[in-house]
């Protein structure tokens, strides 16, 4: 289980441990996407918000098994 915690207030949101899923902190979602989608080719697989601000975006590489899970709290 992986724990990203907000510099703020140390709150904090869990992401369960998947196979191949490697969590991927950023501070401008909007931007980090653009780039590995944009230039680097990889498959936007969606978004989910999962409450307190926090923003996830899967994204997988053309033709692998694995994805990166960018994760990022929206600003105050």
């Amino acid at each position: 289980m992986i724990v990203l915690f907000d510099q703020i207030d140390d709150a904090g949101v869990a992401l369960g441990a998947e196979g191949g899923l490697t969590p991927v902190p950023v501070t401008d979602l909007d931007r980090a996407r653009a780039f590995y989608v944009g230039e680097l080719g990889f498959e936007d697989e969606g978004e989910l918000r999962p409450g307190q601000g926090v923003r996830l975006v899967r994204l997988t590489p053309p033709g692998t098994g694995g994805s990166l899970l960018l994760a990022a709290r929206a600003p105050r």
